[in-house]
């Protein structure tokens, strides 16, 4: 920083990058993303609004367990309850979507589903599973060569292949038929000592130990179906049941290898690549392990973006492909959610629970009050509660030369929402404190040519770490941000 007067272009697409020493980076971006641009714009990148909720079927039944499509038709699992998600268009073209009862499925806590053609398979990890036939009936499995109760459930090859509970053996169904069972259709993985997962990416089954996975191809036969493929071990494992997904031509998941700690990791055809940055993994491996036993993780595409949603604890991040490709480093924000008790609006994790796709919109499962809603992309509430959108941005380095802020001026969407405020805050003492919100008004509607600045900010000498916040109903992203310092 030099102490030329003028407006100076600062970073403020840094995503989520808050380091243990909060002068180095105190980097935070919740519930905004970065856009990079695929051709010339006012910026080469700027902040785009998450999206916002919108109700499509009323709340029943309990919280979110788990979600599936088959046949193009949305299943839930919320509460004890199995429910199928059915789309209703009147005379006139309107669309509503209501819930049908299944059945009851037991326990709690998330479930693992999948399906083959038209059986849906639904397990209650170490507890029950049960398969549901399109047009018949919820049954559990009773099958006496079923090797139960199972950890994880994955359809390949017109078979359901499962995993015992507590073993390394896994074993599969018999062909197009989740009910039916034989006792040499199993096989131990002796590569790892305890099976935690399955994935399929290409065709190709992944059993997942602890410290290593192991890749199983199908080789036909009288007996189990699948061997696994010599010299392709990987020595990274999976943490937990719930902490994969499967990602684009790939797969992401989080674990970790022999006496290592935990990150996240994009499995790349020849080995595992870590995606997550060195702040998120500090975060992770000082979790709790009850909060690590919880986690979850989810994926979804919004706009041309794909992201994958890692949720433990009292964090929720998301890593977003295009933009790391784009920018050559992984790139992560926050989501988090203004959720009502009682009276008072609290700040949580982002309330989502199960993303799916079905009748060309967007479907997520809740935490809160088992409402099932929709993922809306020019909508900036949930469910009629803010979104509070924050970037807390890089420091700027004054390089020991005290100067003067003249201004600091904010480029977004003006003149688009009535009485729509957006509110500026800093520190000069590396992060530990920060200031009082100055706020300023966006314009009133039509209002198309005003400028939202700040003037007059005071002196500075060491470093300045900005933080724009913005709370309002529009869908407002940040285009450009600049600072005149004399």
């Amino acid at each position: 920083m030099t102490s030329k007067v003028g407006l100076l272009p600062i970073p403020f697409t840094g995503g989520f990058y808050a380091t243990r020493s909060k002068p180095l980076s105190s980097q935070r971006l919740i519930n905004w993303y970065v856009n990079v641009l695929d051709s010339e714009g006012l910026n080469a990148d700027n902040l785009y609004p998450t999206t916002g909720l919108r109700q499509a079927v009323a709340a029943a039944g309990g919280i979110n367990r788990g979600a599936w499509v088959m046949n193009s038709i949305p299943y839930f699992v919320n509460g004890n309850t199995l429910y199928k998600v059915n789309r209703v268009v009147d005379v006139n073209g309107n669309v509503t979507y209501t819930s049908t009862s299944l059945g009851t499925i037991a326990g709690f806590g998330r479930v693992l589903m999948d399906n083959v053609k038209l059986q849906l398979c639904i397990v209650v990890p170490g507890v029950i599973a049960y398969i549901y036939t399109e047009g018949g009936a919820l049954a559990e499995i009773t099958d006496p060569d079923f090797a139960g109760p199972v950890d994880d459930v994955v359809a390949k090859d017109s078979v359901f292949v499962f995993i015992t509970t507590g073993t390394n053996v896994v074993f599969h169904s018999a062909l197009n038929d989740g009910l039916a069972y034989n006792a040499l259709d199993f096989y131990p993985v002796n590569q790892i000592d305890l099976a935690v997962g399955l994935i399929v990416n290409k065709n190709v089954l992944y059993v997942m130990g602890r410290t290593a996975a192991v890749p199983f191809t199908n080789v036909g036969g009288a007996q189990f179906l699948f061997n696994p493929l010599p010299n392709s071990v990987i020595a990274t494992g999976l943490r937990t049941k719930y902490v994969k997904a499967p990602f684009l031509d790939s797969f992401v998941w989080l674990g970790a290898g022999l006496n290592a700690e935990i990150s996240v990791w994009l499995y790349q055809g020849g080995a595992p690549q870590r995606i997550s940055t060195e702040p998120i993994d500090y975060i992770l491996q000082n979790a709790t392990d009850e909060q690590i036993e919880r986690a979850f993780i989810l994926r979804h595409s919004q706009n041309g973006a794909d992201f994958i949603v890692l949720s433990f604890g009292d964090w929720c991040f998301k890593y977003d492909l295009a933009a790391s490709l784009r920018k050559g480093v992984p790139m992560w924000h926050e989501m988090r959610s203004t959720v009502p008790i009682g009276s008072t609006l609290t700040d949580n994790p982002w309330r989502v629970t199960s993303i799916i796709q079905a009748y060309n919109r967007v479907f997520v499962g809740d935490s809160v009050d088992g409402r099932i809603g929709e993922l809306v992309d020019d909508l900036g509430t949930e469910y009629d509660n803010p979104i509070k959108r924050k970037a807390v941005l890089a420091p700027m380095s004054m390089l020991g030369i005290k100067g003067k802020i003249k201004a600091f001026e904010v480029f977004t969407d003006v003149g688009v929402a009535a009485e729509d405020v957006i509110n500026l805050s800093w520190s000069d003492d590396g992060g530990f404190t920060f200031g009082n919100k100055l706020e300023r008004s966006l314009g009133a509607i039509g209002e198309y040519g005003r400028r939202v600045f700040w003037s007059r900010l005071g002196q500075v000498s060491i470093s300045r770490q900005w933080v724009i916040e913005y709370s309002g109903a529009y869908p407002r992203g940040i285009n450009k941000v600049l600072v005149n310092v004399q």
